[in-house]
C-alpha cells in the first residue's frame, strides 16, 4: 500500500509524487508513501525534474523531496532552479537569488534573472545585461547591451553579444571566447564546431581586419585587406 486515507481527490505529479486534496488543500505524498508535504497549500504543482511549486496566500515556494529542498512560500512568482544551489525568486516586483537554506544569496534588484552556471547568474538592470558572480557578489562582465544565442542545449550556453556598439562572443564553459572589439561575427562553422569569422575596420587606416577564432577562443588564422574589393570575395556575412 502507497497511500491509505480520505482524500477528494488523488492524482499523479511526474513520477514522484501524489497529489492529494482534502478540505480544499493541497498536500503531496512521495511514491514511497512518505508524507512530503500536508495538506495546507492552495496549490501546489509546476513539477520539473523533481521540483514542485507550492502555493500558499498568494506567495509561492519550492520543494523536492530526493534534494531535501524545501523553501518556504514567501516569493511573489514561482521559483526556479538556477544550478545546484541557488533559485530564482521575486520579492517587492524585483527579482533575486536564495540558497537551499532559504536566505537571501542576493538583493533583489534585478529586473531579470537568467542561468548561467551553478555560480553565475546573467542578470539585467536598468537596461543592461551582465555577469554576476553569486558567491563573490560581483560583476565578472558588464555592460552588455544585447546578446542573441548562437548555442544553448544541455551541453553549452553560448551568447553573441554587444558592448559599447562593438560585437564579441561569450561561453558559460570557455568564458569569453571573443572579446567584444568587433564590428561583425558570423559563424562559419557548425553549432557544435563552431569557428568565428570576426571582423573589424580601421577607419584612421582604411584597411580590415579579419581574425578566425575555434571554439575555444584560439586564433586560428588573421589577416589583414587594405582594398575593399578584396575583403568583399572573402565575406562571410
Amino acid at each position: 500500500i502507497i497511500l491509505d486515507g480520505k482524500f477528494r481527490q488523488v492524482e499523479a505529479l511526474g513520477k514522484e509524487y501524489l497529489l492529494v486534496e482534502k478540505g480544499g488543500k493541497k498536500g503531496l505524498y512521495h511514491r514511497s508513501g512518505e508524507m512530503a508535504l500536508k495538506t495546507n497549500y492552495n496549490a501546489v504543482g509546476n513539477y520539473e525534474n523533481g521540483y514542485v511549486s507550492t502555493l500558499i496566500n498568494g506567495r509561492f515556494g519550492i520543494y523536492n523531496y530526493e534534494k531535501k529542498v524545501f523553501l518556504s512560500t514567501k516569493y511573489e512568482k514561482q521559483l526556479k532552479p538556477l544550478g545546484s544551489r541557488y533559485f530564482i525568486g521575486s520579492k517587492r516586483s524585483g527579482f533575486g537569488l536564495a540558497d537551499l537554506e532559504n536566505k537571501d544569496a542576493t538583493s533583489y534588484q534585478f529586473d531579470e534573472i537568467r542561468p548561467w552556471n551553478d555560480s553565475v547568474a546573467l542578470v539585467l538592470k536598468q537596461g543592461t545585461w551582465k555577469l554576476y558572480d553569486i558567491p563573490g557578489g560581483g560583476h565578472l562582465i558588464d555592460g552588455i547591451s544585447d546578446f542573441s544565442e548562437l548555442r544553448k542545449d544541455n551541453e553549452e550556453t553560448i551568447l553573441l553579444i554587444k558592448k559599447e556598439g562593438k560585437m564579441g562572443v561569450l561561453s558559460n564553459l570557455h568564458g569569453l571566447i571573443v572579446g567584444p572589439t568587433f564590428d561583425d561575427i558570423v559563424n562559419v562553422g557548425t553549432v557544435k564546431n563552431p569557428v568565428y569569422f570576426c571582423e573589424k575596420y580601421i577607419k584612421e587606416a582604411d584597411f580590415y581586419v579579419v581574425i578566425y577564432y575555434n571554439a575555444e577562443g584560439k586564433i586560428l588564422r588573421k589577416q589583414v585587406f587594405t582594398e575593399p574589393e578584396e575583403y568583399a570575395k572573402i565575406y562571410c556575412g
